[in-house]
């Protein structure tokens, strides 16, 4: 017998003090309802109440508890040895929304069609798990690695430029948090790690070139990909467009130097979106997928007889029997107090 997630057992070192607790909580009830009335009258007020305290209850909760926690904890018993496929590929798409994507020199406008041309991507990947980073002045994950292209295409759908408000483009933080995801996502058995990266080019000295060389000794390949055409002014949220502060009109221009030179230090393939065809499908069957058909093999691996459900079964068991056990008490103080005011009508006075 061992455990897959062991750590999820120091937690049962907790149920002996909240039993202690519980106990606590009801000997001040009892302290409370002493200072109301004397102890003779209590078995009037509360029928059953004197003789029979909660323990059984307890008990039946506490076991449940213990019985969610080992289920956690993931218990196994004996393993076998299968045939596995290797995954494919991880891929974090990594895409800029900081305002400067809406500027309209690609139509309708950057930011648009970058989310069309990720979609289209979305429809040729097989077997392979995608992700979704955004950034502007910041970044986040938006969608974690997943295989369920649907769902990533329902996050994909509320991406906007207001998605982030601290404005700005925080090019390094970005691949930076795209390569953290890549590693605290990827399983056994996958067989390359890539990021595509989206963006305008335009950085504010959150060095993304250092980045992209840490990416590199972690295995994961960037490719990069700049979205504009000849400049075009930023609109803004509330209308007009973004001036400088001599009233001037700011006009983007994408800057394609730090991409291709984030693509030539990893490996990758720098593309340009100057006619808003951005080949993020050609990317894929071109340069994502060959590398790994020659090593997409199966392989032996060790897999566990898992015991949990039988652990989360019993925690269901004991807790859905202590609620009915507690119905059960109350019906039966219930019933015991009418059978009382029946035989003494003075009783119930």
């Amino acid at each position: 017998m061992s455990f897959a997630k062991p750590e999820y057992l120091a937690f049962l070192l907790l149920l002996l003090p909240l039993f202690f607790i519980f106990i606590a909580i009801q000997k001040r009830y009892e302290r409370r309802l002493l200072l109301l009335t004397r102890r003779d009258f209590q078995p009037l007020l509360l029928p059953g109440w004197a003789l029979r305290k909660p323990w059984f209850s307890w008990v039946l909760l506490l076991l449940g508890v213990a019985c969610m926690l080992l289920a956690l904890a993931r218990p196994r018993y004996g393993f076998e040895w299968r045939d596995v496929k290797k995954r494919g590929a991880d891929v974090m798409i990594v895409l800029d929304v900081s305002r400067s994507m809406n500027a309209a020199d690609i139509n309708p406008s950057r930011l648009i069609r970058a989310k069309r041309e990720i979609l289209d991507l979305l429809k040729v990947v097989r077997g392979d798990r995608l992700g979704l980073v955004l950034f502007a002045g910041v970044g986040f994950i938006q969608c974690p690695l997943t295989q369920d292209m649907k769902a990533l295409e329902l996050f994909l759908d509320q991406v906007d430029s207001d998605a982030i408000p601290v404005q700005g483009t925080s090019m390094g933080q970005a691949i930076r948090l795209g390569m953290q995801a890549l590693q605290d996502g990827t399983e056994a058995g996958s067989v390359g790690k890539a990021m595509i990266l989206i963006s305008d080019g335009e950085d504010q000295d959150t060095d993304p070139l250092a980045a992209a060389r840490s990416a590199t000794e972690q295995g994961i390949v960037i490719h990069t990909i700049s979205v504009g055409g000849q400049g075009a002014p930023i609109p803004l949220p509330e209308g007009g467009f973004l001036k400088d502060d001599s009233g001037s009109l700011v006009v983007s221009k994408p800057d394609e130097t730090i991409l291709r030179q984030i693509a030539e230090a990893t490996d990758g393939h720098f593309l340009r979106s100057e006619t808003g065809d951005f080949g993020l499908d050609r990317l894929y069957e071109e340069s994502i997928r060959p590398p790994l058909k020659e090593t997409e093999q199966s392989q032996r691996e060790r897999v566990w007889n898992e015991a949990h459900h039988w652990l989360t079964g019993l925690a269901a068991l004991f807790l859905l029997s202590e609620v009915f056990y507690r119905r059960w008490r109350s019906r039966q103080r219930v019933s015991r107090t009418v059978s009382r005011e029946a035989l003494d009508p003075m009783a119930g006075s």
